[in-house]
């Protein structure tokens, strides 16, 4: 008997592919530098706007063109730039990893959905099979209807009688 729902998706990943996307991450974390940052850092550190990011392309490029401008004893240049340069470097990590994360919760949101739809369409049945003295399936009825306890309603799928 097929689905009598639309499954959009219907594959998982092996245990190959899992493994090697779970290297693929801890890689990427053991290539970052290892910092770690309070709460309440967090929410104080400014983040970097792209005004702030010309700016301070600006600042650079005049500590490296003008002569006459000497801040040894104050900045270190090279500190400004290679914080530049990670912060370009984190933000393009970013991006490809944003995409990555919403394909993530893409997958997660069609597959729940699906699996949510089907299970509650299969407890449908059950309830119907329950009602009509199916063998085993008063059983199976009382075990699943626990999930719908507690919600304002009867524990069973909208417009279902009572077995």
């Amino acid at each position: 008997m097929s689905n009598s729902q639309r499954n959009l998706i219907n594959e998982v990943i092996t245990p190959e592919a899992m493994s090697t996307i779970m290297d693929a991450l801890n890689t990427v974390e053991a290539n970052l530098p290892p910092i770690v940052i309070t709460d309440e850092e967090r929410s104080s550190f400014n983040a970097i706007s792209v005004d702030n990011k010309i700016f301070v392309d600006e600042v650079i490029n005049e500590l490296q063109n003008n002569p006459n401008l000497n801040l040894d004893g104050f900045f270190n240049p090279a500190f400004i730039v290679n914080d530049r340069d990670l912060f370009e470097q984190a933000e393009t990590i970013e991006s490809r990893m944003e995409n990555v994360l919403n394909l993530v919760r893409d997958i997660k949101r069609m597959v729940g959905h699906e699996s949510y739809g089907s299970g509650t369409g299969t407890y449908g049945m059950i309830a119907v099979m329950a009602r009509n003295g199916m063998l085993g399936a008063q059983e199976s009825y009382e075990r699943l209807k626990a999930r719908f306890a507690g919600q304002g309603g009867n524990g069973r799928p909208e417009g279902e009688p009572t077995p």
